[in-house]
Parts: C-alpha cells; sequence; structure tokens
C-alpha cells in the first residue's frame, strides 16, 4: 500500500467519539488502583551498554506494567531515583 492511499483511508475513517459515561459506568465500584511495588533491574549488554527496567506491581491481581529507563553512564543513578521516587512509602 502506497503512504498517498494509507493517509487518504485513515483521513476518511470516522473519528470515534470518546464516551467518559461508559468509563465512569466500567470503573463503579471498583476500588482506587494503586502501586504495591517497583522492582528495578539493571543489564549491562556488554561495553558500555547499559540499561535499567522497572516493573510497576499494582494492588490488582496479574496486573504490572515494564518500562525502561536509561543513562549510558549513570545507570546505578538512574536505579536508585526510580526505587526511591517511585516506591510507595
Amino acid at each position: 500500500m502506497q503512504r498517498r492511499c494509507f493517509l487518504k483511508t485513515l483521513i476518511a475513517a470516522p473519528a470515534l467519539p470518546l464516551r467518559s459515561a461508559d468509563f465512569s459506568n466500567r470503573m463503579k465500584g471498583l476500588p482506587p488502583l494503586t502501586i504495591k511495588d517497583v522492582k528495578v533491574i539493571t543489564t549491562n549488554g556488554g561495553g558500555n551498554y547499559r540499561w535499567a527496567f522497572r516493573k510497576i506491581i499494582t494492588s490488582e491481581p496479574g496486573l504490572y506494567g515494564i518500562g525502561s529507563a536509561n543513562d549510558n553512564y549513570q545507570t546505578f543513578a538512574v536505579a536508585t531515583a526510580l526505587e526511591k521516587h517511585l516506591n510507595p512509602g
């Protein structure tokens, strides 16, 4: 598919209306979602390549988030900042 055809179909597609009432009804009666724990994992891919991954565990059983943050020269500073500022309590 050429870019022009794709853009034409994208522009021609009707925008889906956002209905906040549906969202409110689905969330009614549920406890608020909170962060229970944050785990930070630092890795080293060899040489100067370093990365920090984080896993955010929520109050909902089985619901968690995974993200990444990096600074090639100060990976442990990033990991410490994530643990300090994201950990609850």
